[in-house]
């Protein structure tokens, strides 16, 4: 719970909804965070890495990607993008290629077994990127882990003072995109060096309207 801060009200995700205009495309609803007090840049080990599973689709298409031995393959999702151990293995040596290979999804899992091989040859392509897999228990259960992480993002503070994210799109009801908003807010704050306090501001925008600040 936010302690100093106020959450974002369902009436101000409305607000923000009224600059929404008839378009060829659905808006998305955006979320600026700026902090103060905090050295990203020459302070590394103040940025943030971080994954959260909001409460609702942001609506977005989320790249999911998974590392199994090939004859696995079959109880994978046929939407994710499907990565054999035996191909990545030829790729120990050659990060260029690896990170490149990674970048074309935004979330990755891999069989629990395949953890400890894919971290000593890839942990320090994946760490950097915010992509060390998720581990899959059992691969025949992977459907109910896949349906969980469509609502998964990732919570990256680089070496800028701010964060900008895609909490939802201008269709949904405004009480879902408020609820996306304060889980967001609320994971931020307890992961960054002086919590709330290291929050300077807080504005919320469509894709084609001006930002609108929350008075926190």
């Amino acid at each position: 719970m936010l302690r100093y801060m106020k959450p974002v009200q369902i009436a101000d995700i409305a607000r923000v909804l009224q600059q929404a205009r008839p378009r060829k495309f659905v808006e998305t609803v955006d979320l600026i965070i700026n902090f103060k007090d905090l050295d990203f840049k020459n302070n590394p080990t103040k940025r943030l890495n971080d994954k959260l599973t909001l409460p609702f689709s942001t609506g977005a298409t989320l790249r999911i990607g998974t590392i199994t031995e090939r004859t696995d393959f079959q109880l994978i999702n046929d939407e994710c993008t499907k990565y054999a151990m035996d191909d990545l293995r030829a790729l120990r040596r050659k990060a260029k290629e690896a990170k490149k290979l990674f970048l074309k999804v935004d979330l990755l899992f891999a069989t629990a077994n395949l953890m400890p091989e894919i971290i000593t040859n890839f942990g320090k392509v994946l760490g950097p990127l915010g992509m060390i897999p998720t581990p899959i228990p059992r691969l025949d259960q992977f459907s109910v882990l896949y349906e969980g992480s469509r609502s998964a993002i990732n919570l990256r503070i680089k070496d800028k003072p701010y964060m900008f994210l895609v909490v939802g799109k201008a269709n949904m009801p405004p009480t879902e995109i408020s609820a996306n908003v304060n889980a967001i807010i609320q994971r931020v704050a307890s992961r960054i060096e002086g919590g709330e306090r290291s929050i300077k501001s807080i504005y919320l925008k469509t894709t084609m309207g001006a930002p609108i600040r929350h008075h926190a």
